[in-house]
């Protein structure tokens, strides 16, 4: 596992506040280019920071 540095920070922070955010909003919330964070969001799955994205169900 590689070191995370604040834009690491900042993207898993916004995916744990909405994981259905779109890599466009993600890059413009982090200041990357789309395919940069693109390749961000991918390594931080590969390495492990993220490990599943899920639906939360409303018990009603």
């Amino acid at each position: 596992m590689g070191d995370l540095d604040q834009i690491d920070r900042s993207l898993l922070r916004l995916l744990q506040e909405d994981g259905r955010r779109t890599t466009l909003d993600l890059a413009g919330r982090v200041g990357l280019s789309p395919t940069g964070t693109s390749q961000r969001v991918k390594r931080l799955f590969r390495d492990g920071f993220i490990t599943a994205v899920r639906a939360m169900l409303d018990p009603r």
